[in-house]
């Protein structure tokens, strides 16, 4: 396509063709799987919380929510003649093509691709794009099996080519359900719009990236992400080195729940999975008052969108009616109440990090220290010693008062 063409493209479809052209070193996808917490869908590394909230995705991928519905698989795919209508081609033939890859039906990436220069030859630049975005859909949004593009992911480019229906909801429900089954089952392979992820840990983490409203300018201003160690670069990321408050995170509203749900069940094409906007806050420059209420970070998980959770995926389709957005109008530079910081010391401690040893510098020292429950052992009792010298020095005071009445008395 010619420049003019990729931005009528960008225009209707938003960025998934910038996001089709990174590049993710395996390496920090699975550096940072590391710190991925389940129960709460978020990373938590020794001092702080990352979540990725709805609307930082909207931002890199140009698409915003708005007033427009999410995109939320209604129980079937669409059958092949809608299919047709996209794509220009008979119906027959695209039948004969269909396959059946790992239990998931759809189309080998070839045969669509094939179609697309076919359509590009003949100058039917409008089909073109369609079969273009199709194709992005199923193997940078939506991607279970790779060469191949599923009904999954066709199905929710036509709900929002005809129904206008937002997809960041569920690539945000995809990515999260990805890493929580790759946290399970450890060397499990991230397919799932790794792409999205990577723009959004960059932008976050990497204080050279900032400077702009666009994020996608930050990614390209990045220095080159190939010098970074990730492993041991996530290991010692403190909360001084993350961008709280970046220019292109310009949000005075989040999504806070819907319905009756205490917080927000996402659902994507393959699962339904709480996310808690209360732990992504500080990403948009605003602070967190205190510790999380327990019902707020409730953990919720549909495992699939199979026929007999139907009633409970129809209960989440229906509180979308009841969204309850959160207006943010406090900034501060005091990011962090006490309560939470506790609460956080407390999480770390439960589930455990591959943390180097506090303050150490992996780039002089080269070696990985030891694991971070010892290091919170020994803090637990250099905390205890200073409450006993604490209380022995309220002692001795006690005694010299006592002391000295003992005196007056004689």
């Amino acid at each position: 396509m010619e420049k003019s063409q990729c931005r009528t493209f960008a225009s209707k479809y938003g960025n998934i063709l910038d996001l089709a052209m990174v590049e993710v070193p395996v390496d920090v996808v699975m550096a940072l799987i590391q710190y991925y917490d389940p129960p709460l869908s978020c990373f938590t590394f020794r001092n702080f919380q990352l979540a990725p909230t709805i609307e930082e995705f909207e931002e890199i991928m140009r698409c915003p929510l708005g007033d427009k519905k999410p995109y939320m698989f209604l129980g079937h795919h669409p059958a092949v003649s809608k299919v047709v209508s996209v794509l220009a081609v008979e119906e027959h033939e695209l039948i004969k093509k269909k396959q059946n890859k790992n239990g998931v039906e759809g189309f080998p990436l070839s045969y669509l691709e094939g179609i697309a220069r076919l359509l590009a030859a003949r100058g039917n630049w409008e089909t073109f794009m369609d079969a273009l975005a199709t194709m992005l859909y199923g193997i940078v949004l939506f991607s279970r099996c790779e060469e191949f593009i599923e009904f999954a992911a066709i199905d929710a480019f036509l709900a929002f080519k005809h129904r206008g229906e937002s997809f960041v909801v569920s690539i945000l429900a995809d990515v999260l359900h990805t890493l929580n089954v790759c946290h399970a089952k450890k060397g499990e392979k991230v397919l799932c719009c790794v792409q999205v992820l990577y723009v959004w840990l960059v932008t976050t983490i990497l204080k050279q990236a900032d400077g702009s409203f666009c994020p996608f300018e930050n990614f390209r201003n990045c220095f080159s992400k190939n010098d970074i160690n990730w492993q041991s670069y996530l290991a010692c990321l403190e909360e001084s080195k993350i961008i709280w408050c970046s220019k292109w995170k310009n949000v005075s509203k989040m999504i806070w729940h819907y319905g009756n749900f205490p917080n927000v069940p996402l659902m994507g094409t393959r699962a339904c999975i709480s996310y808690n906007p209360i732990l992504g806050m500080r990403q948009h420059g605003y602070p967190i008052r205190g510790a999380p209420l327990e019902n707020a970070i409730t953990p919720f998980l549909i495992p699939s969108l199979s026929l007999e959770n139907g009633e409970m995926l129809a209960k989440v389709r229906r509180a979308w009616d009841k969204m309850i957005k959160k207006a943010l109008t406090i900034k501060s530079k005091e990011d962090v109440e006490g309560s939470y910081k506790q609460w956080l010391q407390r999480r770390v401690h439960t589930i455990g990090l591959p943390i180097p040893e506090w303050g150490m510098n992996i780039e002089e020292d080269g070696e990985l220290p030891q694991n971070l429950e010892e290091v919170l052992r020994l803090e637990a009792t250099l905390e205890k010693m200073k409450n006993e010298k604490e209380k022995l020095r309220e002692t001795l005071e006690e005694t010299k008062v006592e002391k000295r009445g003992f005196k007056n008395v004689r």
